[in-house]
């Protein structure tokens, strides 16, 4: 069985009309329910509250997914019965712009607690967002989303389930649509956003450290990482030199385990090489990264 469950949350367009449409040709599918605005973790304990499946899965409103997505989670739940399925996704953005396939593994693959951490740790094939991930709804028993949160509202909560979880199976197809909009938090971070930021991550790096010492290796090259993704931001939003100057020397200390890793593709070492030597040549770097989808 499937239960759709849609929350209009202060909405000023017409999807309220949209939904009751779709509520009233699908009673047995869909769930429509009104409430004040709240922000995004607001929204998503108001779903875990009134879920009913076994599994949850989330969906962006501005996102969409594939047609066999429902089908494919059901085929592979009913085969295997494990705690938690992932799969890849597709970035787009205006309906001229090129469609960008974003494909994390290349095979079906079944990961333990620890692999899932360890690559949740390096942010490079475990990207830490809900909404190409299918999650037994048990495992966030006595979890919360976090309403303080601008930003990284998933990333404690997908920390404190893939610590409880025994193996989650991840679908090499393409199952989901993510939006890249230029007006969306993501794309429009500040420095205080990045303070904000850091201590979020910071706690991530401490649970996991607690449950698995031996991955501080990926735990640096998740620093790496998110310094190669900041100073691509900074570049944008702000002229403090010593700001800059701190992301490039957080760069600089794990640039070779970042450079080391199998999973980190070329034109990501490419980036991180030409911006640990100097600063100035962020409009090279950005010719090459920003093509990526993060």
């Amino acid at each position: 069985e499937i239960e759709i469950i849609c929350v209009d949350d202060g909405s000023t367009d017409n999807s309220k009309i949209v939904i009751e449409k779709y509520k009233n040709e699908h009673p047995q599918l869909i769930a429509a329910y009104d409430k004040p605005n709240g922000g995004l973790s607001d929204v998503k304990n108001f779903g875990l509250d009134h879920a009913k499946g076994e599994f949850i899965s989330f969906i962006d409103s501005d996102d969409f997914v594939d047609m066999d997505l429902l089908y494919t989670l059901w085929e592979k739940i009913s085969c295997s019965g494990d705690d938690a399925y992932s799969f890849n996704y597709t970035c787009f953005g205006s309906p001229s712009s090129k469609l960008k396939t974003i494909e994390l593994f290349k095979k079906m693959d079944i990961l333990t607690s620890k692999d899932i951490l360890k690559h949740l740790a390096k942010e490079v094939k475990m990207p830490s967002f809900l909404w190409n991930k299918v999650i037994k709804k048990s495992l966030y028993n006595g979890l919360r989303f976090s309403s303080q949160k601008v930003m990284l509202e998933d990333y404690e909560i997908l920390t404190s389930v893939f610590l409880k979880i025994n193996r989650m199976v991840f679908i090499d197809n393409n199952l989901y649509f993510y939006r890249q909009n230029s007006n969306s938090i993501t794309h429009n971070v500040n420095v205080e956003i990045i303070s904000e930021n850091n201590i979020t991550i910071a706690k991530r790096e401490q649970m996991i450290l607690e449950a698995y010492p031996d991955l501080i290796t990926a735990v640096k090259i998740g620093r790496a990482y998110r310094a190669l993704s900041y100073l691509t931001f900074l570049r944008k939003i702000c002229d403090d030199y010593e700001i800059k100057q701190k992301e490039q020397k957080n760069l600089r200390k794990y640039l070779y385990l970042f450079l080391l890793d199998e999973d980190i593709n070329i034109k990501k070492k490419l980036a991180a090489l030409l911006l640990s030597v100097n600063l100035r040549i962020y409009d090279t770097m950005l010719r090459l990264y920003s093509k990526e989808c993060f």
